[in-house]
């Protein structure tokens, strides 16, 4: 249900089979939920009067305000792709709720918006859009243009266009024409102008896209020819289509592309417009990196161009090439909208961005030298020219190159302390007996005396490590990693705890450890980690600001991704769009932009990856929790080689899979290679992967060519069909395993006929061991004796009907045991033949047509025939699904009951002409017609005819001449039988033996 109130409802039934019974997901809903007001729980007292007790709650909701304006990007993650649009409803977005609720009379206490500023809710509204598209099924929805136009307002919101955007990164707005564009872009709204350039750059990522880059191109002053009129463009909507121009090209290593997104990082403004500088040079970095995303040195086309040695200047600092055209151009090379920069670089508008487009340029290139230049200073005078804050960026950038070093371990994450910055001055009394190397550190830092710039940066620099940590374990759920993450982050809590100053920087940290853990147990559901961040969430102190919110809602967001059926990527441009999602740097209003544009954070949906395995029961079509094994190979990263599972699971990178097998005594077994190219099965019983198209359902996008169809399949997300073994129940209706048949002593399978054993009256839901076909159990219910059907003992029946349900049970016992479910129906018409020949006034068609007990007598007379005749190319199966004296004994009914009505006994009647009605086989061998006013006499002639396979009456006649002929010309009657077996080749001969008699004249 697209339409639920708070927006975060889920399928019930897969929730049940990931995460158990527990609450967790009620817990993830309510802090995640914006939508339900929240409680106020103040400090009561007599002496308050009620201006204070009024102003006190105003004061409370401001701060609870605060973090429910920041839910729903974790919202947005929470429930990616976990509902199917309806053609026929518009898109409900959940409203934001920011009132209270008394706990004593459950009163609403609405907020005072009046003190806030007028955008307040903008952005929040922004993000509220995106969670709500983000909701629909990723790549299985079909979501066409009519839908998304029939869902536009009369006028622009941000809600709307988030939705937008959150259309766009699932590559629905693909479907949109251009003039559909080019109305929303004349609408005048920032909002929506963002999310259609970000949405539709992130549907054509990497395509180069002609008629997206012109859009963009338009929205980017800077890039116009002079002769260009003049517009006016807010610098919000310039840095998104800055960054869209960089998802449009990403990987192209286009030329002239990486050159004036170079150009746009060092940019000065001429005029007032382009306020945020920073963001905007951000975004041009971000998008230089997406272009010559993990190439290094080796793009072709680029190398003139000197893309490194410019980044490591605008890192750096130094002359600014920009001020020399300036000063060509006859400009003032000092005009800035804010400071006066002189003709130098100004590295803390320039250096974030530069920085991370050096780590996405040479990504997992292991570029020692470019990663040397991003080394932090190790000495106090080269510290005291970088923030602290970018030293952390420098520690991200540096170990995204370097990224084979990453290990989560204290060691490793030590070694990019500089020794400068390990030893705290306070803890180091004087005079104190050190090795030589302390005792130069110590004296280097008496002398400085800035002990609080060396703690800035230790702390910036564990964080960035911990940040480089959760990059690069992401979605593995690496215990190692997360025990790691897990203790800084409490260490950073202890510190906050202590200290009264560097309170923001601590909390900074605190988030960033928070999003790292996340991270690497995305889409799990980890209980220990839900705990603390549920803990980190219920703080509401005046100190948190709007963006420490929304990292810890996004935490947890990332730890239920999908509601636990997608996890994270960790491509190169999965990392990517991690690095812009999560840049460090997080808003402290809801309206603040001014260092990384709010609606980047939702750029982490193109490195979601679903690899979620859920097996469905064959018999029942339900989806049902099974054990497996996940063999993997060796890495040095990952000590485990063996993972023992249950499903529905998250898998590990398909990189590392070996084969997936089925492993569970109530289940047969299955098992598949995913590095046989061939076929994707290697032994065991026959499984299926089904899904849309060609039997595989996920998301869209195959892997190699080379792959294996399992391999694809996993990439996607498959759903695996599994058979149930007999005498076994579910893990859903049989936890412990004490149900099912191996508990029982079960007496040896006897033939049919055989009486109904005891032990079926020990357990009233006997069946359901055997199986879990609603048809079945229906069978067994209503049709079977009391001891099955759980009915009252004692009941009055008619023989006849106690006979049947007798039958039943045995046929039900015999098909279940011998793992023929589906043989039981055929079973029961079987022995309706005869009942229904006997009973006059049952219509020919409630019984099973004699042809057919014809053709399986044949055919299992083959299966029995020892040798097999060489003639026949039927497939036989190695076991029957009927047993074959069942067959004999329901022929040898039929044939009593013909016996008994005299069809082939009775001899032609002399009173009747050649073509006149009869009732017998003799008449019709004599060319009689059926009996056409008695159907009874009809239907037992013609099942006498079928099942003994006599001719048509057109042989018959032919047969019929001959031998008269034979006669005629002195031949004696007695050679009828050759006569009629020459004229009727391929009749059985016991038939002709019986029909000759009759075509005697």
């Amino acid at each position: 249900d697209v339409t639920n109130l708070d927006g975060t409802r889920m399928d019930g039934e897969f929730a049940r089979l990931r995460f158990g019974t527990d609450r967790r997901l009620v817990e993830v809903r309510r802090c995640l939920c914006a939508s339900n007001a929240v409680r106020l729980r103040l400090p009561s007292s007599a002496e308050v009067t009620d201006h204070d007790v009024h102003a006190a709650h105003q004061a409370r909701l401001q701060l609870l305000a605060r973090r429910t304006l920041a839910l729903s990007v974790g919202r947005g993650m929470f429930t990616l792709g976990t509902a199917t649009p309806l053609p026929t409803e518009a898109l409900a977005v959940p409203p934001l709720q920011l009132g209270g609720r008394l706990p004593t009379n459950d009163a609403l206490i609405k907020l005072d918006t009046a003190q806030l500023p007028a955008d307040h809710a903008a952005w929040p509204e922004f993000h509220n859009g995106v969670a709500a598209a983000l909701r629909l099924s990723l790549g299985r929805a079909a979501i066409s243009r009519t839908w998304i136009v029939y869902n536009k307002p009369e006028a622009a919101t941000f809600a709307h266009a988030g939705v937008l955007m959150g259309l766009g990164l699932q590559g629905h707005l693909k479907a949109l024409a251009k003039t559909d564009l080019y109305s929303y872009l004349c609408q005048d709204h920032e909002a929506t102008q963002i999310g259609i350039m970000l949405g539709m750059a992130a549907s054509r990522r990497g395509t180069l896209d002609e008629s997206v880059f012109k859009m963009l191109y338009v929205h980017v002053p800077s890039l116009h020819p002079p002769s260009y009129p003049d517009l006016e463009v807010s610098s919000s909507v310039q840095t998104a289509a800055v960054l869209g121009i960089g998802l449009l090209y990403q990987g192209s290593k286009h030329r002239r592309v990486a050159e004036v997104l170079l150009h746009e990082i060092g940019r000065r403004a001429s005029n007032d417009r382009l306020q945020d500088r920073e963001g905007f040079s951000l975004a041009a970095g971000l998008a230089l990196g997406l272009v010559t995303l993990g190439q290094g040195n080796s793009a072709a086309g680029l190398a003139d161009l000197q893309i490194e040695n410019k980044l490591r200047k605008y890192v750096s600092g130094g002359r600014a090439h920009e001020a020399a055209q300036a000063a060509q151009a006859a400009t003032d090379p000092t005009l800035c909208c804010r400071i006066k920069e002189g003709d130098k670089v100004n590295v803390d508008v320039t250096a974030p961005g530069a920085t991370l487009a050096l780590g996405l340029m040479f990504l997992k290139t292991n570029n020692a030298s470019v990663a040397g230049r991003l080394q932090v200073p190790e000495t106090n005078f080269t510290l005291a020219y970088v923030r602290p804050d970018l030293v952390l960026l420098r520690v991200l950038a540096r170990n995204l190159i370097m990224w084979d070093e990453i290990v989560a371990s204290d060691e490793w994450i030590l070694g990019q302390i500089p020794m400068i910055a390990r030893v705290d001055l306070s803890a180091v009394p004087r005079g104190s007996t050190l090795d030589p190397e302390k005792v130069k550190v110590e004296e280097e830092k008496e002398h400085s005396g800035d002990s609080d710039t060396l703690r800035h940066v230790k702390t910036n620099i564990i964080a960035g490590c911990c940040m480089s940590l959760g990059l690069r374990y992401a979605g593995s759920a690496e215990k190692g990693a997360v025990d790691l993450l897990v203790k800084h982050l409490e260490a950073f809590r202890a510190v906050k705890c202590r200290t009264k100053t560097d309170r923001q920087l601590i909390e900074c940290c605190t988030c960033i450890c928070a999003l790292a853990a996340s991270l690497v147990m995305a889409g799990t559901g980890d209980v220990p980690l839900l705990r603390i961040l549920r803990a980190l969430r219920g703080r509401v102190d005046p100190d948190l600001l709007y963006g420490h919110h929304m990292a810890i809602g996004s935490a947890i967001g990332f730890l239920f991704l999908g509601g636990g059926r997608a996890t994270l990527s960790t491509s190169n441009e999965a990392i990517a769009a991690l690095v812009i999602s999560l840049f460090p740097r997080f808003p402290s209003s809801t309206s603040d932009c001014r260092y990384h544009l709010q609606a980047f954070r939702h750029l982490y949906v193109l490195a979601v990856e679903h690899r979620c395995l859920e097996t469905v029961d064959t018999l029942t079509a339900q989806p049902c929790a099974v054990p497996v094994e996940i063999h993997l190979h060796p890495h040095p990263l990952h000590a485990a080689t063996l993972l023992h599972t249950t499903t529905p699971c998250i898998l590990p990178e398909l990189s590392r899979i070996r084969r997936v097998s089925v492993a569970s005594p109530r289940y047969w077994g299955v098992t598949w290679d995913v590095n046989n190219v061939e076929s994707g099965m290697e032994s065991g019983n026959p499984g299926s992967i089904s899904g849309i198209p060609g039997s595989i359902s996920g998301m869209p996008g195959a892997g190699p060519p080379e792959e294996s169809r399992l391999a694809k399949a996993l990439r996607k997300g498959c759903v695996v069909h599994v058979q149930r073994k007999t005498g076994h129940l579910g893990y859903g209706q049989d936890p412990t395993g004490i149900r099912n048949l191996l508990a029982h002593s079960l007496p040896a399978h006897r033939a049919g006929g055989a009486p109904l054993p005891d032990w079926a009256r020990a357990s009233s839901n006997l069946v359901e061991c055997f199986s879990g076909d609603p048809a079945v159990l229906a069978f067994a219910r209503h049709l079977c004796s009391p001891v099955v059907s759980g009915a009252a003992l004692g009941a009055v029946i008619s023989a006849e009907e106690e006979e049947v349900e007798a039958f039943n049970t045995k046929a039900l016992y015999a098909c279940l045991t011998l793992e023929r479910p589906e043989a039981l129906a055929l079973t029961v018409e079987l022995h309706h033949i005869p009942r229904a020949l006997a009973a006059r006034s049952a219509p020919f068609a409630s019984w099973l047509p004699p042809a057919q007990l014809r053709l399986a007598l044949a055919y299992y007379g083959l299966l029995s025939a020892k040798p097999r005749p060489a003639a026949c190319s039927l497939p036989l199966l190695a076991q029957p699904l009927v047993a074959r004296h069942l067959l004999v004994q329901v022929r040898t009914r039929v044939e009593a009951i013909l016996r008994d009505r005299g069809v082939w006994t009775a001899p032609p009647r002399k009173d009747m002409e050649n073509g006149a009605p009869g009732g017998s086989v003799a008449d019709y061998c004599r060319g009689n017609s059926f009996p056409s006013g008695d159907a009874e006499a009809a239907r037992t002639l013609a099942t006498a005819l079928i099942l003994d396979a006599v001719p048509s009456p057109l042989r018959l006649a032919r047969a019929r001449k001959a031998i008269a002929a034979h006669i005629a010309k002195g031949g004696a009657s007695g050679a009828a039988v050759p006569m009629a077996a020459a004229a009727l080749l391929d009749v059985p001969a016991s038939t002709v033996v019986r029909v000759a008699p009759l075509l005697v004249p």
